[in-house]
């Protein structure tokens, strides 16, 4: 892979039906898993493979969120992400629209600071976010106290270099 940025990669392998198991650079394995023909009722050993790109979503901001909060001395006390998609009807079936659902508790309560890490993750950082935004719409809501501040994630235009 030729190109000019970070490379990363995950290996891929099959195990039966449509259970796979994934070996990340970190060293991590996960299993993913999803129903193919003929297997109908079988449980499921792991989560499909669309329902872990919105985890990578809620797992990308939340982590830059905790980061960015710690950096401004703040202490997060609980956060709670929830990640909603729609998808296209006709395949690929990308996702058309994302929500993010964000419900923070901090010490201090802090609007200006917990707003602005959200507003970093959204804009800046969150590359997962990002890359769902180039295919769809991404939107966000913010509950603090008794706020709710919303928004939309700009998607992002793939460097077209070589």
């Amino acid at each position: 892979m030729a190109g000019q940025g970070v490379t990363t990669h995950s290996e891929s392998r099959w195990e039966q039906g449509g259970a796979f198991e994934h070996l990340a650079d970190s060293g991590v394995a996960y299993r993913s898993d999803a129903l193919v023909e003929g297997e109908e009722g079988r449980p499921l050993t792991g989560p499909k493979p669309m329902e872990l790109l919105l985890g990578a979503v809620g797992g990308c901001t939340g982590v830059d969120l905790v980061s960015i909060l710690i950096k401004m001395r703040v202490v997060v006390r609980s956060l709670r992400i929830v990640v909603e998609g729609e998808r296209a009807l006709e395949h690929p079936r990308v996702f058309r629209r994302v929500h993010i659902d964000y419900r923070i508790a901090t010490e201090p309560h802090d609007l200006r600071r917990v707003r602005r890490a959200v507003e970093l993750s959204t804009r800046k950082y969150c590359g997962a976010s990002a890359t769902l935004a180039s295919t769809g719409t991404v939107t966000y809501a913010l509950h603090y106290g008794d706020e709710c501040i919303e928004g939309v994630v700009p998607g992002v235009t793939p460097d077209a270099r070589p």
